[in-house]
């Protein structure tokens, strides 16, 4: 158990961009993360805007440059595939995790293959590296954990350990709205 609560801690001192066109989604993302004590955390709502971030954000001290893109898939007027390949490939050269989230029905099915390709190209899972939306807060905060068990120096997990509880769990309110994490943004 101690492990796994290392890799929390670990998974918090992080440096998180978060990437995503839609308010509701960055803003509950961003108030989850402020409730389990996130300390680095960069919200933009346009691919360009990350990809300028990352830009001023590459000369920063090692312990200050991001290392977790936290991406929707599908956006204008680029995917955040693309967004992350110029990121890659680009003088920005990110070196870090990404985490990919698209409510589109289709995510990694054959009908679109844009995704498929960028995580093959870039040696990510996508088991691992994609999220459906709408996702629950548990399992947002548990796709970041596994993620952060890749990056230098993490701590190896427990799998025995259980997130501390929600507020939802906490108060009792269970059901809920079609987007599931829209609940801790009513709280």
């Amino acid at each position: 158990m101690k492990e796994s609560s290392e890799l929390l801690e670990f998974a918090k001192r992080q440096n998180y961009l978060i990437v995503d066109d839609e308010k509701l989604v960055y803003d509950v993302i961003e108030k989850v993360f402020k409730y389990y004590d996130f300390k680095n955390v960069v919200i933009r709502d346009s691919p360009q805007g990350a990809l300028d971030y990352l830009h001023e954000n590459k000369n920063s001290a090692p312990e200050n440059r991001t290392n977790f893109v936290i991406s929707d898939y599908i956006m204008h007027p680029i995917y955040g595939t693309e967004m992350m390949r110029r990121a890659k490939e680009s003088p920005i050269n990110f070196v870090g995790e990404v985490l990919f989230m698209s409510g589109t029905p289709y995510g990694l099915s054959s009908r679109d293959t844009r995704l498929k390709e960028y995580m093959r190209d870039f040696g990510l899972d996508p088991q691992k590296n994609f999220l459906y939306k709408p996702m629950t807060i548990e399992s947002l905060l548990e796709r970041v954990i596994d993620i952060c068990q890749d990056l230098p120096n993490a701590p190896k997990r427990n799998l025995t350990y259980q997130l501390p509880k929600t507020p939802q769990q906490a108060s009792g309110i269970s059901g809920g709205l079609n987007y599931p994490l829209g609940k801790f943004a009513l709280q």
